[in-house]
């Protein structure tokens, strides 16, 4: 299953998540996620859970790494 990074404006892309978010499927996931952010630069990333199979401690994880991963990211571009 895709998971597509959807531009909305200049800055801002939004990634809906649907189904289950397995580790294999979150990796995929993260790897678009980077490379979407280097190349357009966006500032923000709004997440849509609404279509989310499970929600648990695993997926609670996995989510707030992309919160880390946007800031690294944007940290690097500023150097």
């Amino acid at each position: 299953m895709s998971t597509p990074l959807v531009p909305i404006t200049e800055n801002t892309f939004i990634l809906p998540l649907n189904g289950n978010l397995t580790d294999e499927r979150f990796e995929k996931i993260t790897e678009t996620v980077i490379s979407s952010i280097n190349i357009s630069r966006a500032d923000y990333l709004i997440l849509d859970l609404s279509g989310l199979g499970t929600f648990n401690e695993n997926t609670l994880s996995s989510l707030t790494t992309f919160s880390s991963v946007q800031e690294a990211v944007k940290s690097f571009q500023k150097n």
